[in-house]
């Protein structure tokens, strides 16, 4: 669907185009225009979407409840309701819960090439970065955060994003 200017904005958008189930989680993805797809994806506590990077497509992640441990070729960091984050093309990247509550986030998937075997194999000469070694920086064992770490992360507050405001304002 694509907005013209004479076209009246749909309040109840159909329903999504695509849902899948996954041993993390679900996704459900919608293509809103030929170079952009939206994509809502629910993370069960403790679970983590494998490392991958593309060669076409970058992706803006907002995260709407819960926590997301993010990992952005070798940075780390968590974000909070509201905090959001730049995937560049090219760079591999990972995501995870840490907290006790499912994480809802919204990936905006934008550029020429949206299909999903955009995807870089790991190892790939444009990967700057070790998949693996990224991919393990995102998951945390239990043991190894403490409880109040993880309990902030629940009720999404604890740390201050790049913005300066609670929630990782990205």
């Amino acid at each position: 669907m694509t907005l013209g200017l004479a076209e009246p904005f749909m309040a109840e958008p159909p329903a999504a185009a695509l849902a899948a189930a996954h041993d993390w989680g679900a996704e459900a993805a919608r293509t809103l225009h030929p170079r952009c797809r939206l994509r809502h994806l629910v993370l069960r506590p403790g679970m983590a979407r494998p490392g991958e990077a593309h060669l076409h497509r970058a992706e803006r992640w907002v995260v709407i409840a819960g926590c997301a441990c993010v990992c952005i070729g070798a940075a780390r960091r968590e974000l909070h309701e509201g905090g959001s984050v730049v995937v560049p093309v090219g760079v591999w990247h990972a995501l995870s819960n840490p907290g006790r509550i499912d994480l809802h986030l919204l990936m905006i998937e934008t550029g020429p090439y949206l299909g999903d075997d955009d995807r870089l194999a790991p190892g790939a000469a444009a990967v700057a970065q070790d998949s693996r070694e990224i991919t393990q920086a995102c998951i945390l064992p239990s043991g190894r955060r403490d409880q109040g770490a993880r309990d902030a992360c629940a009720i999404g507050i604890g740390t201050v994003g790049s913005a300066g405001h609670p929630g990782g304002g990205g």
